[in-house]
């Protein structure tokens, strides 16, 4: 009888904590028409759905409670930065700032996003672990960006397409994707291509970084690095298609440590069965420091190579 009263108190427990979820939708046609209406309002453990449409000119979204899924439905849900977030000079960081943890984003688009200080992004990640997943993030200043350092942070990101993020205004600085000091990326199954600026198509600064199966690619833009993971760690970057186009202001494809190997110790690089294509006259498919280990396994490495 006391088994059967405990597992009834369980059961009504976690009953009474599902129930507190609340799902929100945002719709051109729906009580709530734009994200920034939803976002004072959900609680930890919600759900936002995003109809398809095209939504213009919100100002920027801060989503501070913890456990939310956000996800476009019926399509593909068009977010398109302009004035308010541009012109918001006290608090203007991007079209999604994200401030609770744990947080999924599925299937959204975002562009445009420019702010006083040229690192306006699609996503701007503040909390602890976040999941994009299936969204594109395209002509924004920075595409995804987490500041700052946050410890035991796991960043996922998966079957995404990055394209023409970086700020003419401030060139070299911003790029496709930007990972701070956190524990993990996870990058795999995504496109990154065509960084403007100078912008590099992936930089990372985690202790641990696993970039699997993406097609990381410049051919019509003046980007950087494809690949740059300047403070060491440990690197994974296994089974990619790695492409440095002709107009590339930066010859090394792939750097490690190259700003200091500042990430904790061993800093071990394996780079296995990718497919890395240099279409300049000149550079390095690697470039790294003295690091712990470097492993190289069944490559193709086709083009120039003069460092």
């Amino acid at each position: 009888m006391k088994k059967i009263f405990f597992i009834s108190i369980i059961a009504f427990l976690l009953f009474s904590f599902v129930t507190k979820s609340k799902v929100w939708t945002v719709s051109n046609n729906g009580e709530y028409k734009i994200c920034s209406e939803v976002a004072p309002l959900v609680e930890d453990n919600d759900t936002i759905l995003i109809e398809k449409g095209n939504y213009y000119d919100d100002i920027q979204v801060t989503w501070t409670k913890n456990n939310l899924y956000i996800c476009g439905i019926n399509g593909k849900p068009i977010l398109t930065a302009g004035d308010n977030l541009a012109k918001n000079y006290n608090n203007g960081k991007g079209i999604f700032v994200i401030r609770g943890n744990n947080t999924r984003v599925e299937n959204i688009e975002f562009r445009d996003a420019v702010v006083s200080d040229n690192n306006g992004a699609g996503i701007r990640q503040e909390g602890a672990n976040l999941i994009v997943r299936n969204c594109n993030f395209v002509g924004n200043e920075m595409g995804i960006l987490q500041g700052g350092k946050i410890d035991n942070c796991t960043i996922l990101i998966e079957f995404c397409e990055f394209y023409g993020n970086g700020s003419n205004s401030n060139p070299g600085y911003q790029h496709n994707i930007y990972i701070n000091f956190i524990d993990t990326l996870i990058f795999r199954f995504n496109k990154t291509y065509d960084a403007v600026a100078e912008g590099n198509e992936l930089k990372s600064r985690a202790k641990f970084n696993f970039i699997e199966y993406n097609l990381i690619s410049n051919l019509n833009s003046c980007d950087s690095r494809n690949i740059d993971l300047p403070n060491g760690g440990c690197a994974v970057i296994l089974g990619n298609i790695i492409e440095q186009g002709q107009n590339s202001v930066n010859s090394n494809i792939i750097g490690f440590g190259l700003e200091g190997l500042s990430n904790p110790a061993p800093h071990n690089l394996y780079i296995c069965s990718n497919t890395i294509v240099n279409y300049k006259d000149r550079g390095n498919f690697i470039d790294t420091k003295s690091i712990d280990t470097i492993f190289i396994k069944n490559n193709i490495c086709v083009g120039a190579k003069t460092g």
